[in-house]
């Protein structure tokens, strides 16, 4: 088993999702998260997969420009 960090987007929450995950492959990892999460196939988008566990860092917003997050507006 190895370890894999997923970056899912969630389509009903509108949001993102990070979760390390122990499979035998990235595929199976994200179908493993899919499944716990009792999401179908196109409510889990892959967004990325990375070898092991990742730490993020935060950044200065103030002095970078940040992609914008939420869901989209709805008419």
């Amino acid at each position: 088993m190895n370890l894999y960090t997923l970056i899912v987007y969630v389509v009903p929450a509108g949001s993102h999702h990070v979760e390390a995950v122990e499979a035998r492959d990235a595929t199976e990892a994200v179908i493993r998260l899919r499944e716990r999460m009792l999401l179908t196939k196109e409510e889990c988008e892959v967004v990325a997969v990375a070898c092991g566990r990742v730490q993020f860092e935060c950044v200065d917003a103030a002095q970078v420009a940040l992609a914008p997050y939420g869901s989209p507006m709805r008419s």
